[in-house]
C-alpha cells in the first residue's frame, strides 16, 4: 500500500475486493479500504446496486492515520435490471482523489449472464423440436410404407407362376399338325 505523507496529511491507494457471498446466488460482497490522515471518504456508484445494509469501520493506527473500511453487498438482480457492467469506487481526501472501476462478473456462469442462459435454453428446445420432428417424420414414413405394401396385392398361390401358363411356345400337337396339313392339301 502506497502512503503519501505530509506532516499533517497522508493517504494510501484505494484497495477493493469483490467476492461472492457464500450461500447466496444473488449477492456479491464489495470490500473497500484506504488509509489516511484525515480519514479518507469512500463512496460507491451507482448506489442503486447496493443492498441497504453496509458495514463501515474506522480504525486509528499508531501513526495517527485512520484505516477506513467499507463493506457493501451488491444485488445481482439489481445489477442485471440496471444493465451494469461495473461499479465505480471513489476515494476523496485533501491530498488526492482516486476512482477505481470494479468490473462485475457479468460473463461468469451462475452470476449475471441470464441472457446467455435463455439463448442456450432456446437452442436446446429448438434442437429437441427438430429431433422430434425427424423421429415423427420417420415413423410416419415407415407407417405409410407398411400401409402401402398391405394395399398392393401380393401374388397368391393361384397367381404363382404356373409353368403351363407361361407364354413359351409349345410344340404343336399332332392333332394340330394334321389339321394344318389337311388345309394345305385342300389349297393345292
Amino acid at each position: 500500500m502506497l502512503l503519501v505523507c505530509t506532516q499533517e496529511s497522508a493517504v494510501s491507494e484505494l484497495a477493493t475486493e469483490l467476492n461472492p457471498v457464500p450461500g447466496s446466488e444473488d449477492l456479491l460482497n464489495l470490500r473497500c479500504s484506504a488509509v489516511g490522515k484525515p480519514a479518507p471518504g469512500i463512496s460507491i456508484y451507482p448506489s442503486q446496486a447496493l443492498v441497504p445494509t453496509q458495514e463501515e469501520y474506522f480504525t486509528k493506527n499508531p501513526n495517527t492515520t485512520v484505516t477506513v473500511t467499507k463493506v457493501h453487498n451488491i444485488s445481482l438482480k439489481t445489477v442485471r435490471s440496471l444493465n451494469l457492467q461495473d461499479l465505480v469506487v471513489s476515494m476523496t481526501h485533501p491530498l488526492r482523489n482516486e476512482d477505481k472501476i470494479v468490473p462485475l462478473p457479468v460473463n461468469q456462469e451462475g452470476t449475471l449472464n441470464y441472457s446467455l442462459n435463455w439463448k442456450e435454453t432456446a437452442v436446446v428446445f429448438i434442437s429437441l423440436f427438430l429431433i422430434l420432428c425427424i423421429i415423427f417424420g420417420t415413423a410416419l414414413y415407415i407407417s405409410f410404407k407398411k400401409k402401402r405394401s398391405k394395399n398392393t396385392p401380393e401374388p397368391s398361390s393361384t397367381q404363382m407362376t404356373n409353368p403351363l401358363s407361361t407364354l413359351v411356345p409349345t410344340p404343336p400337337s399332332t392333332e394340330t399338325e394334321n389339321l394344318m396339313s389337311q388345309r394345305r392339301k385342300a389349297k393345292i
